[in-house]
């Protein structure tokens, strides 16, 4: 079975950019739906090992500066010029916790971690209960419905992403599809 597939690639608030692909459901499930899956798993690992890294070199550090206020003031370490002392160790550890949590807070990695498992079981989930003729499918196994509701998925993510870009705080406009995947209006699409 052949379908015309009408993708969505850009959608910055009235402009819609659209494209059509010739599709087979196997060149679909593969090409676009296994492939976004991927995506979406590679970078929730990429997000939680950055995630739980820099909590890690944070707890570390905090915790080692009251052991260390608790030293005396002797130099730890005299090189030419340079008198470092404990304290000149301690101002600088602050400062390395506030750039990390600075960071963390800049790039979201606990967030975009979580959303991206997320979407990825979503997108799972979908297949799973479309291969296996579940859920709705089991009275309607309609592939075009299959095809809208996996592009409602990745669509939301990238509406969402491209508002948290704008700066609306992750509340990008939600387009709803109707069961040919044409744009229904709702919610600003």
């Amino acid at each position: 079975m052949v379908l015309l597939v009408q993708k969505a690639i850009v959608n910055f608030s009235q402009f819609k950019f659209l494209t059509n692909i010739t599709m087979t459901e196997e060149e679909y499930i593969t090409q676009r739906l296994d492939e976004q899956m991927a995506y979406y798993a590679s970078n929730s690992a990429k997000n939680k090992k950055y995630y739980y890294r820099s909590k890690v070199i944070t707890i570390i550090l905090s915790a080692s500066l009251p052991f260390l206020t608790g030293l005396s003031e002797q130099p730890i370490a005299k090189v030419a010029f340079l008198d470092i002392k404990i304290s000149h160790l301690i101002g600088l550890i602050g400062v390395i916790i506030a750039v990390l949590s600075g960071i963390t807070g800049l790039f979201k990695y606990h967030e975009t971690w979580i959303n991206y498992r997320k979407i990825k079981e979503q997108l799972k989930r979908e297949k799973i209960m479309y291969q296996t003729q579940s859920g709705i499918y089991e009275t309607n196994p309609n592939f075009k419905l299959f095809i809208t509701n996996v592009e409602k998925i990745i669509d939301t993510e990238n509406n969402n992403w491209i508002g948290y870009s704008q700066g609306q705080n992750g509340q990008g406009s939600q387009v709803a599809l109707d069961a040919n995947g044409g744009d229904t209006g709702v919610n600003g699409g």
